[in-house]
C-alpha cells in the first residue's frame, strides 16, 4: 500500500485496527480515508462488523463506551461508497466456498473482484486468500 494508491475496497479490519491503534500502515491508510485522499469501497455489512468489532473491545477490555462510541462515529463519518451486499451475496457464496473463507469476508473479495480495485485488509487469512489484497497492520 502506498500513498498513490487512490481506491481501495476497505475491509472493517483495517478500518478499526487503524483507528484504534494510531500507528503503522492501517493507521496511515485511514488518515487517507478520513481525508478524502483515498477513495474507499465497502459492503453495506462493514458498518456492522466496524459496530462489532467496537463493542467487543468494550465487552473485553471495559473501553469506555462513551470512548466507543467516539470512535464509531469517525469511522462512520469517513466518506465511504457503500455498495448493498444483496447484488454480491450470490457471488459472495460462490467466492466463500473456493476461497475457504467467511462469506462476510467474501463480501469484500467480489466487491474488489468486481470494481477491479485492491482489497485492503488487517486480516492475514482474507489477504492470502484473495489475489492482490494488501496487508496492513
Amino acid at each position: 500500500m502506498n500513498a498513490t494508491t487512490s481506491e481501495i475496497v476497505l475491509d472493517a479490519s483495517a478500518a478499526v485496527t487503524g483507528l484504534l491503534s494510531g500507528k503503522g500502515t492501517a493507521s496511515e491508510l485511514i488518515g487517507g480515508v478520513a481525508s478524502g485522499a483515498t477513495s474507499a469501497r465497502v459492503p453495506d455489512l462493514f458498518v456492522a462488523e466496524v459496530t462489532n468489532a467496537i463493542a467487543m473491545r468494550v465487552s473485553v477490555t471495559r473501553w469506555p463506551v462513551e470512548q466507543a462510541a467516539r470512535a464509531l462515529g469517525v469511522i462512520l463519518a469517513w466518506p465511504l461508497g457503500i455498495q448493498s451486499c444483496e447484488p454480491l451475496a450470490p457471488a459472495a457464496l460462490e467466492t466463500a466456498d473456493r476461497l475457504g473463507v467467511s462469506a462476510y469476508d467474501a463480501f469484500y473479495a467480489v466487491l474488489a473482484e468486481q470494481l477491479e480495485l485492491p482489497l485492503v485488509t488487517a486480516d492475514r487469512k482474507l489477504a492470502a486468500a484473495v489475489p492482490g489484497a494488501v496487508l496492513v497492520a
